[in-house]
C-alpha cells in the first residue's frame, strides 16, 4: 500500500500485490506455504524498491524505520532474550511476536492485530505525523499487547 499511495508504478505494484494476496488466501486454507525462499525474494523485492524510494527522495530514512520498526522491535527482544539464555542468537525458535499472539488468538486475528499495528504506523509515516511520537506510539502498542498476552 505504501508504494501505490506514493505513486510508485502503481501497475508493477498491482502486479506484485495481486499474487501475493492469491497466495496469502490459499496460505489461509493450508494449501500453500511460501517457505524460506518465497519469503527471501519477497524481503529482497521491497527492500529494493525501499531503496530505490530513498535514492530518489520519496522517503526519509526516518519513515524507513519507522516502517520496518515492529519487526525489528521482535527481532531486537529475540536477540536479546537468546543471548540472555545462552543460544545462539541467530537460531530460529516460536518465540516470535506472531508466535506468541497465536497461542491466544487464531490466525486470521494475528494477522489482523499485526496488520493494524503495521497500518497505523503506514498511516502516521504517510501523512508525515511527528517521527518520535509514531516510534513512542507503537513500541507502546507492541510492550502493551507483550506484557497482556504474557510474551516471553
Amino acid at each position: 500500500m505504501f508504494f501505490i499511495l506514493n505513486n510508485f508504478n502503481i501497475l508493477f505494484c498491482i502486479l506484485f500485490l495481486l499474487p501475493h494476496m492469491i497466495f496469502f488466501l490459499k496460505n489461509i486454507k493450508n494449501n500453500s506455504f511460501l517457505g524460506d525462499g518465497g519469503c527471501y525474494l519477497l524481503s529482497f523485492l521491497i527492500s529494493i524498491f525501499i531503496i530505490d524510494f530513498y535514492n530518489n527522495a520519496l522517503i526519509k530514512a526516518d519513515q524507513i524505520f519507522l516502517l520496518m520498526m515492529i519487526p525489528g522491535i521482535d527481532m531486537f527482544r529475540l536477540f536479546i532474550v537468546r543471548i540472555f539464555k545462552k543460544k545462539n542468537p541467530f537460531s530460529g525458535d516460536n518465540n516470535h511476536f506472531h508466535h506468541r499472539l497465536l497461542k491466544y488468538f487464531t490466525p486470521i486475528k494475528v494477522f489482523f492485530i499485526i496488520f493494524l499495528i503495521n497500518f497505523l504506523n503506514f498511516m502516521f509515516v504517510f501523512f508525515d505525523f511527528n517521527s518520535l511520537a509514531i516510534f513512542f506510539f507503537s513500541l507502546t502498542i507492541y510492550l502493551f499487547l507483550f506484557f497482556k498476552y504474557k510474551i516471553n
